[in-house]
């Protein structure tokens, strides 16, 4: 047993002096070596003979610091591993908001629950049918499409770098497909329906100044141009109430095309209520691909 342990022991000072000597000789390409030539031996005290281990663990004490050094704070978070060995790792368990990389999982979970060919609908309805080309109102009711708008905004998305190839839902062609069907006369005006989703426009962990400087609109089922009244490479302007603005959108459209409409307002379809024209939007897959990128 006390010879188990004295082998033991000199292992322990051998692997010290190995390297202690290494990191205080140099290690490969080192002056000694190199003089050798490329046939030479590796020498006793190369670095190259400490054990794997060792190594192993200087090397993650250095990625761990460099690591840190890089992503300091409570702010940050991550694990570096290889194989079931973790690396280095930093607040690994603290929870963090996600910030834009949770649209990968949005756009993963739309596409494995919905469907990839899914489109949203955005639906114009009213108590009855046309008659005698009127209807006395005419409920535009949101099916949540993130990318409804005018052509106007659409022209301005293909515009930017950031946002040209970006695909988008055509509220002309809604209005289109309304005068279609006879419909010249709508005294009670286009009322706004985004009764599909709640009624948050903002959440509360945003910073006041992605509304206030634009880069954000507001969240509805019903939302038209992004939820934004005026736009300029500079900045966006986000409306107060995004279903009203979409029914006023609608309105003005109606009206350019020779329609007698009333005032925009807000307000819930009737559950029997009857489709006067509907508009779909691009594939799902078409409309994450935007998102992303």
């Amino acid at each position: 047993m006390r010879g188990r342990t004295l082998v033991a022991g000199v292992l322990l000072v051998a692997a010290a002096i190995a390297l202690v000597v290494a990191f205080t000789t140099g290690g490969p390409g080192s002056n000694a070596e190199a003089q050798s030539g490329p046939g030479a031996t590796t020498p006793l005290w190369s670095v190259r003979r400490v054990p794997e281990p060792v190594v192993e663990a200087v090397g993650a004490q250095h990625l761990q610091a460099a690591l840190d050094a890089a992503a300091p704070g409570d702010g940050t978070c991550f694990v570096v591993s290889a194989g079931n060995h973790t690396l280095a790792t930093h607040g690994a368990d603290t929870p963090l908001i996600g910030a834009s990389t949770q649209k990968i999982l949005v756009a993963a979970a739309a596409l494995s629950i919905l469907g990839s060919d899914s489109t949203f609908q955005t639906r114009a309805v009213s108590s009855g049918p046309p008659a005698d080309g009127r209807v006395d109102q005419l409920w535009l009711v949101g099916g949540g499409d993130p990318v409804l708008a005018t052509g106007d905004y659409a022209s301005f998305l293909q515009s930017q770098p950031k946002s040209k190839g970006d695909v988008t839902t055509s509220l002309e062609a809604l209005a289109d497909a309304i005068v279609a069907k006879g419909v010249h006369t709508i005294p009670g005006g286009v009322v706004g329906d985004d009764s599909r989703y709640d009624e948050q426009r903002y959440l509360p962990t945003w910073k006041d100044s992605y509304r206030t400087d634009g880069e954000i609109g507001p969240i509805s089922a019903l939302t038209v141009n992004d939820g934004f009244s005026t736009w300029s490479p500079a900045r966006k302007v986000p409306v107060d109430d995004p279903t009203r603005n979409a029914a006023a959108e609608l309105t003005d459209l109606l009206r350019s095309r020779g329609v007698q409409v009333g005032a925009p307002s807000a307000g819930h379809a009737p559950g029997d209520a009857s489709e006067v024209a509907a508009v779909s939007s691009p594939p799902l897959r078409d409309v994450v691909h935007s998102m992303l990128s």
